[in-house]
Protein backbone atom coordinates (compact mmCIF):
# COMPACT_ATOMS: atom_id res chain seq x y z
CA UNK A 1 0.00 0.00 0.00
CA UNK A 2 1.35 3.40 -0.99
CA UNK A 3 -0.14 6.63 0.36
CA UNK A 4 0.19 10.02 -1.28
CA UNK A 5 0.67 12.58 1.43
CA UNK A 6 1.12 16.29 0.87
CA UNK A 7 1.84 16.88 4.56
CA UNK A 8 5.14 16.49 6.43
CA UNK A 9 5.22 13.80 9.12
CA UNK A 10 3.72 14.78 12.45
CA UNK A 11 6.15 15.43 15.35
CA UNK A 12 5.53 16.12 19.01
CA UNK A 13 6.57 19.76 18.56
CA UNK A 14 4.75 20.10 15.20
CA UNK A 15 1.46 18.17 15.16
CA UNK A 16 -0.04 17.71 11.70
CA UNK A 17 -3.39 16.24 10.70
CA UNK A 18 -4.79 15.57 7.25
CA UNK A 19 -6.63 13.08 5.08
CA UNK A 20 -5.07 11.24 2.19
CA UNK A 21 -5.90 8.65 -0.42
CA UNK A 22 -3.92 5.41 -0.45
CA UNK A 23 -3.14 3.24 -3.50
CA UNK A 24 -4.41 -0.25 -2.76
CA UNK A 25 -3.77 -1.62 -6.23
CA UNK A 26 -0.92 -1.57 -8.72
CA UNK A 27 -2.94 -0.06 -11.58
CA UNK A 28 -4.30 3.49 -11.84
CA UNK A 29 -3.87 5.46 -8.60
CA UNK A 30 -7.27 6.21 -7.02
CA UNK A 31 -6.52 9.94 -6.94
CA UNK A 32 -6.60 9.97 -10.77
CA UNK A 33 -10.28 9.10 -10.89
CA UNK A 34 -11.36 10.54 -7.53
CA UNK A 35 -9.85 13.99 -8.04
CA UNK A 36 -12.65 15.34 -10.29
CA UNK A 37 -15.17 14.26 -7.63
CA UNK A 38 -13.15 15.90 -4.84
CA UNK A 39 -12.24 19.18 -6.54
CA UNK A 40 -14.85 19.32 -9.30
CA UNK A 41 -14.07 20.04 -12.95
CA UNK A 42 -12.98 17.74 -15.75
CA UNK A 43 -11.25 14.38 -15.65
CA UNK A 44 -7.88 13.33 -17.04
CA UNK A 45 -7.65 11.59 -20.40
CA UNK A 46 -7.50 7.80 -20.34
CA UNK A 47 -4.65 5.93 -22.05
CA UNK A 48 -7.01 4.89 -24.87
CA UNK A 49 -8.03 8.52 -25.43
CA UNK A 50 -4.37 9.61 -25.50
CA UNK A 51 -3.65 6.88 -28.09
CA UNK A 52 -6.60 7.99 -30.25
CA UNK A 53 -5.46 11.62 -30.00
CA UNK A 54 -1.89 10.72 -30.97
CA UNK A 55 -3.18 8.95 -34.08
CA UNK A 56 -5.43 11.93 -34.94
CA UNK A 57 -8.67 9.98 -34.65
CA UNK A 58 -10.16 12.30 -32.05
CA UNK A 59 -9.41 15.94 -31.30
CA UNK A 60 -7.22 16.91 -28.35
CA UNK A 61 -10.20 18.30 -26.40
CA UNK A 62 -12.51 15.29 -26.94
CA UNK A 63 -13.24 12.17 -24.91
CA UNK A 64 -14.85 8.80 -25.71
CA UNK A 65 -18.00 7.46 -24.05
CA UNK A 66 -19.15 3.83 -24.47
CA UNK A 67 -22.34 3.43 -26.45
CA UNK A 68 -22.89 -0.17 -27.57
CA UNK A 69 -19.75 -1.95 -26.42
CA UNK A 70 -19.57 -4.84 -23.98
CA UNK A 71 -18.79 -3.79 -20.41
CA UNK A 72 -17.60 -5.77 -17.42
CA UNK A 73 -19.62 -5.95 -14.21
CA UNK A 74 -17.97 -2.77 -12.92
CA UNK A 75 -19.30 -0.91 -15.97
CA UNK A 76 -15.95 -0.47 -17.72
CA UNK A 77 -14.75 -1.52 -21.16
CA UNK A 78 -12.44 -4.50 -20.70
CA UNK A 79 -8.76 -4.16 -21.55
CA UNK A 80 -9.02 -6.89 -24.20
CA UNK A 81 -11.93 -5.17 -25.95
CA UNK A 82 -10.17 -1.80 -25.88
CA UNK A 83 -6.94 -3.36 -27.20
CA UNK A 84 -8.86 -5.00 -30.05
CA UNK A 85 -10.55 -1.70 -30.98
CA UNK A 86 -7.32 0.33 -30.79
CA UNK A 87 -5.53 -2.31 -32.86
CA UNK A 88 -8.30 -2.18 -35.48
CA UNK A 89 -7.96 1.63 -35.59
CA UNK A 90 -4.12 1.34 -35.87
CA UNK A 91 -3.87 3.41 -32.70
CA UNK A 92 -2.39 0.80 -30.38
CA UNK A 93 0.59 2.23 -28.49
CA UNK A 94 3.74 0.22 -29.04
CA UNK A 95 2.54 -1.36 -32.30
CA UNK A 96 4.79 -0.96 -35.32
CA UNK A 97 3.73 1.74 -37.77
CA UNK A 98 2.06 0.31 -40.84
CA UNK A 99 1.14 -2.96 -39.11
CA UNK A 100 -2.26 -4.27 -40.16
CA UNK A 101 -4.89 -5.76 -37.91
CA UNK A 102 -5.77 -9.39 -38.73
CA UNK A 103 -9.26 -9.20 -37.24
CA UNK A 104 -12.37 -10.21 -39.15
CA UNK A 105 -14.10 -7.09 -37.83
CA UNK A 106 -12.99 -3.62 -38.90
CA UNK A 107 -13.13 -0.46 -36.83
CA UNK A 108 -13.37 3.11 -38.04
CA UNK A 109 -14.31 6.59 -36.88
CA UNK A 110 -16.58 8.91 -38.83
CA UNK A 111 -19.02 11.77 -38.57
CA UNK A 112 -22.67 10.69 -38.68
CA UNK A 113 -23.95 13.60 -40.76
CA UNK A 114 -22.78 16.93 -42.05
CA UNK A 115 -20.66 19.56 -40.37
CA UNK A 116 -21.39 19.86 -36.65
CA UNK A 117 -22.98 16.44 -36.35
CA UNK A 118 -21.97 13.70 -33.91
CA UNK A 119 -18.68 11.86 -34.33
CA UNK A 120 -18.40 8.17 -33.34
CA UNK A 121 -16.30 5.00 -33.51
CA UNK A 122 -17.94 2.07 -35.30
CA UNK A 123 -17.40 -1.66 -35.76
CA UNK A 124 -18.13 -3.30 -39.11
CA UNK A 125 -18.80 -7.02 -39.13
CA UNK A 126 -19.86 -8.12 -42.61
CA UNK A 127 -22.72 -5.78 -43.55
CA UNK A 128 -23.57 -4.90 -39.95
CA UNK A 129 -22.51 -1.62 -38.33
CA UNK A 130 -22.38 -1.11 -34.60
CA UNK A 131 -21.72 2.23 -32.87
CA UNK A 132 -19.22 1.44 -30.09
CA UNK A 133 -18.24 4.87 -28.77
CA UNK A 134 -19.51 8.38 -29.16
CA UNK A 135 -17.00 11.21 -29.12
CA UNK A 136 -17.97 13.85 -26.58
CA UNK A 137 -16.81 17.17 -25.27
CA UNK A 138 -15.16 17.22 -21.83
CA UNK A 139 -17.58 16.51 -19.00
CA UNK A 140 -17.63 18.72 -15.92
CA UNK A 141 -18.01 16.97 -12.58
CA UNK A 142 -19.44 18.59 -9.49
CA UNK A 143 -17.86 18.18 -6.07
CA UNK A 144 -19.21 15.00 -4.47
CA UNK A 145 -16.61 14.10 -1.83
CA UNK A 146 -15.83 16.81 0.69
CA UNK A 147 -12.48 15.61 2.07
CA UNK A 148 -11.51 18.94 3.63
CA UNK A 149 -14.87 19.31 5.37
CA UNK A 150 -14.80 15.76 6.70
CA UNK A 151 -11.25 16.29 8.06
CA UNK A 152 -12.20 19.57 9.73
CA UNK A 153 -15.32 18.02 11.27
CA UNK A 154 -13.27 15.08 12.62
CA UNK A 155 -10.71 17.44 14.17
CA UNK A 156 -13.42 19.59 15.74
CA UNK A 157 -15.19 16.54 17.13
CA UNK A 158 -12.23 14.51 18.48
CA UNK A 159 -9.28 16.85 18.96
CA UNK A 160 -9.96 18.08 22.50
CA UNK A 161 -10.64 14.60 23.90
CA UNK A 162 -7.60 13.04 22.17
CA UNK A 163 -5.32 15.94 23.05
CA UNK A 164 -6.30 15.80 26.74
CA UNK A 165 -5.66 12.03 26.82
CA UNK A 166 -2.32 12.32 25.01
CA UNK A 167 -1.18 15.19 27.26
CA UNK A 168 -2.05 13.29 30.43
CA UNK A 169 -0.21 10.20 29.09
CA UNK A 170 2.82 12.33 28.23
CA UNK A 171 2.88 14.00 31.66
CA UNK A 172 2.42 10.66 33.43
CA UNK A 173 5.29 8.94 31.56
CA UNK A 174 7.66 11.95 31.62
CA UNK A 175 8.34 11.66 35.39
Amino acid sequence: MRCSSFLPPSKSNRPVFGSRICDWVQATPPLNYLEPHIKGGGRRAKASERALRARGIIASNKFIAPKDVSLNRAGNVTKGTMTRILSGLSALEGAARGSKSRQSKSYFAMRLGGKGSEFAIFERSGKNLKKLFKITKPQQYRKRFYFNQVSTDAVNKHFQKNFTKALSDALRTAR
